[in-house]
C-alpha cells in the first residue's frame, strides 16, 4: 500500500507539472483532451449540458470548484474504487469531493493533473 501512496504521489506531481500549461483547444473538445499549437494559448471553457453528457467510464468529465476535469484515465485507479468517480461523473463534484477529502493539498494536487478546462459562467 506505501508503494501504491509513494507512486501515485510521485505521478500527481508529475502530472501537476504539465498541468499548469494551458492549450489551444481543438477538435476533442467534447472530451476534454486539450491540444497546443501555434503561439496562442486558449482554455476550454465546458457548459454543464457538455459535462452532463460526459457520464460514463468511457467519457467522464466532473466539475469541482468551477474547474473541469477529464476523470476517465483515473476511475479505475482511484484507491477508493471506481464508484467514487462514477458518480461524480457527467456533473458538478464539488461537494462530494470536498466531503471525502476535505481540499487536502495532496488531494487537490491529484485532481490538478486531470484539469480540462474551466466552467462557463
Amino acid at each position: 500500500m506505501k508503494k501504491f501512496l509513494i507512486a501515485t504521489f510521485l505521478f500527481s506531481f508529475i502530472a501537476a507539472g504539465c498541468a499548469g500549461q494551458s492549450s489551444t483547444t481543438n477538435n476533442n473538445q467534447a472530451s476534454g483532451q486539450k491540444a497546443s499549437g501555434g503561439n496562442s494559448e486558449q482554455v476550454k471553457v465546458y457548459t454543464m449540458s457538455e459535462i452532463a453528457l460526459a457520464n460514463s467510464a468511457e467519457n467522464c468529465l466532473s466539475v469541482v470548484n468551477s474547474k473541469v476535469y477529464n476523470l476517465t484515465e483515473w476511475i479505475k485507479k482511484h484507491p477508493g474504487g471506481q464508484k467514487a468517480i462514477l458518480g461524480i461523473c457527467g456533473q458538478d463534484g464539488t461537494e462530494a469531493f470536498t466531503k471525502q477529502h476535505g481540499g487536502g493539498a495532496k488531494f487537490v494536487q491529484t485532481l490538478s493533473g486531470f484539469y480540462a478546462g474551466e466552467l462557463a459562467k
